[in-house]
């Protein structure tokens, strides 16, 4: 196990592996990875402007550390601009997918999750939501299933089943009639 103490007393930052329960020391994190440490205490040198002083016998991995920021940093959004050219980059002959056809097994494996997807409106990505034009062309295969429906004249009460094609005057669905 690793510990980041800051030393009240000389005004750095202390890495190692010992317990301090000695005046002056402050527990700022224990880790069981000395790279993650390292990592976070550039922090705590920006927050107390002061140096870090290194006591343990382990040699730091400098790239998991870079591996480790890397992860951490945040990410910029792409604009407008950037996503069309980066469209334009990856399309048509430039793609390394085109003109590949995928075999019967992946084919059927892809058929079978959008059908998912689009059965329970359900998406594999995160706060995703379809355009309008995409839930319209849901619901309205959502409602062309086959079979039969129930089908109503309002002007003549006239409520009946139907296949197919919805005569004229009629409308999807049944009367309400509470009584």
């Amino acid at each position: 196990m690793f510990y980041l103490y800051y030393n009240n007393i000389s005004k750095n930052l202390v890495l190692t592996q010992e317990k301090h329960s000695e005046r002056g020391f402050e527990l700022l994190e224990a880790n069981h990875t000395l790279e993650s440490l390292v990592a976070r205490s550039e922090t705590y040198i920006r927050t107390y402007k002061c140096e870090i002083i290194n006591e343990c016998e382990e040699h730091v991995d400098k790239r998991y550390v870079v591996k480790i920021k890397k992860k951490n940093r945040k990410k910029r959004k792409l604009t407008e601009e950037v996503r069309r050219k980066i469209s334009k980059g990856v399309s048509g002959d430039k793609n390394g997918r085109y003109g590949v056809l995928d075999s019967q097994t992946v084919r059927r494996a892809k058929s079978e999750k959008l059908k998912f997807y689009y059965k329970y409106h359900v998406h594999g990505k995160k706060n995703y939501k379809d355009s309008e034009e995409t839930r319209k062309q849901k619901s309205i295969n959502n409602n062309n299933r086959g079979g039969w429906f129930w089908i109503h004249n309002r002007t003549t009460g006239e409520e009946k089943r139907c296949y197919g094609e919805i005569p004229e005057g009629f409308r999807r669905g049944r009367l309400f009639n509470p009584f």
